[in-house]
């Protein structure tokens, strides 16, 4: 009997991990076609193509404001919603798969339209809901580490990054509850969803043309680099605080005419940005290209106005309304206060430029752990960046720099997490909903 069992989710294991992969990469795949063709539009300045473009956009906002009226579950990025069936705050039979394909309709509709969202959210949305679909499968409803293994293995099959997706089981869905089986199963499904997803579209959410070791470790620019991971925590604790603040907002005049609709107000506003300021709306990737350059001379005026605009357009973005995540989108967020230090720094000293991909790297990393709460993802994560960009070199192995921002990562995650007692943002959004149910 005990073999059968083991069999039994050996068999779901490698369900999961095909149908994750298949699934994120044939999401991912279209992402990119969706992106291409909205840049196509965006960049035709004449005006029938202007015109078709508005057309689109506000057939797009109906099309999204009805699709998330009547599937709840495709609002936002659909993380909090897994959060609230693996914390037993939602009945798993309340957790519907019926709205997969809206899920990845929806994100398409916002990536089109310039929305500062990203499509890690909706991947992770799309592993949880194949959890629940192989559960009903197998008639093992109850199996919340299904759904926990799942959405994980999307969340690194979305960054082509296997390791951090078991992590992000790990620390994300089963709250550090660990054992053999589930150790072999979280690899099996990590793993196997990785390929198939690799596969099928191999574009690294996260990419640099070049990165290094920092070559300044001498004690004065360790100090330098404590600043900036200092402010980036400053920066993580404000951004938490103001997008709980509007949330709060939004559900106290939930009511109220603008709030209810104002879905619409976004895609009119990022229309208009659109056709001006193209390169630093969508999930910012552009954007990390842009600063990340040492060839182009990126003001600080420009880094600072880009910083402020970003955050809180992800600050209310990512308060529902519309579909989408808010990892990489938070993750360019530190990429910038990473930019911004390093061009504040170099002013007074004299910086190698080499150095500023690894800083604006280390920044955005540290900004997604903090605000998930997530040390180990992240860790792996940034250890899965590095050698990607550097074609698979182990010679970071070799750098002190490499282990200094590792237990840097380490520590500014204790302090947020006990000193400043901040949980995960996912769980702050499940406990400031509940306070107004």
């Amino acid at each position: 009997m005990l073999k059968k069992k083991y069999f039994i989710y050996i068999l779901e294991s490698i369900l999961i991990g095909l149908l994750v992969g298949l699934l994120v990469g044939l999401y991912q795949l279209g992402m990119r076609a969706v992106i291409n063709l909205s840049n196509y539009m965006f960049h035709q300045i004449d005006l029938k193509h202007i015109i078709l473009n508005v057309l689109v956009v506000i057939l797009l906002s109906i099309l999204n404001y009805l699709i998330i009226y009547n599937f709840k579950g495709v609002n936002g990025s659909g993380i909090p919603l897994i959060e609230k069936v693996l914390s037993r705050k939602l009945k798993v039979n309340n957790y519907q798969y019926n709205d997969l394909g809206l899920t990845i309709v929806n994100s398409y509709v916002s990536s089109y339209s310039l929305l500062t969202l990203g499509s890690e959210g909706p991947s992770v949305s799309l592993g949880g809901k194949v959890g629940r679909i192989i559960n009903k499968l197998f008639n093992d409803n109850d199996n919340l580490d299904n759904i926990a293994l799942s959405s994980g293995a999307a969340f690194g099959s979305a960054f082509l990054s296997p390791l951090s997706g078991f992590f992000y089981s790990l620390e994300e869905g089963l709250h550090y509850r660990i054992n053999f089986s589930l150790i072999i199963r979280g690899l099996i499904i990590s793993f196997i969803s990785f390929f198939v997803t690799f596969f099928i579209n191999n574009n690294h959410l996260i990419s640099f043309d070049n990165v290094s070791s920092l070559t300044f470790l001498n004690n004065l620019e360790l100090i330098i680099l404590i600043f900036i991971l200092v402010s980036t925590i400053i920066f993580a604790y404000l951004f938490k605080k103001l997008t709980l603040l509007i949330r709060k907002f939004f559900l106290k005049y939930q009511n109220n005419f603008l709030i209810k609709y104002r879905s619409f107000l976004y895609f009119i506003i990022f229309l208009v940005l659109g056709y001006f300021i193209y390169d630093y709306l969508g999930n910012g990737k552009n954007i990390l290209n842009i600063i990340s350059n040492p060839t182009l001379d990126n003001s600080l005026i420009l880094l600072i106005s880009l910083f402020l605009f970003r955050l809180i357009a992800l600050a209310i973005l990512g308060n529902g309304k519309v579909s989408g995540g808010i990892v990489l989108p938070s993750m360019v967020i530190g990429g910038l206060i990473g930019a911004i230090n390093f061009n504040i720094v170099s002013r007074f000293i004299n910086l190698n430029q080499s150095d500023l991909t690894f800083v604006i790297l280390l920044t955005m990393i540290l900004f997604f752990v903090l605000i998930n709460n997530s040390p180990l993802t992240g860790i792996t994560l940034f250890i899965s960046s590095l050698l990607f960009i550097s074609n698979y070199s182990l010679n970071f192995f070799k750098e002190l720099s490499f282990y200094l921002a590792i237990i840097l990562i380490i520590i500014s995650s204790l302090f947020f997490r006990f000193i400043l007692k901040e949980d995960n943002i996912n769980e702050d959004f499940i406990r400031v909903d509940s306070s107004f149910n």
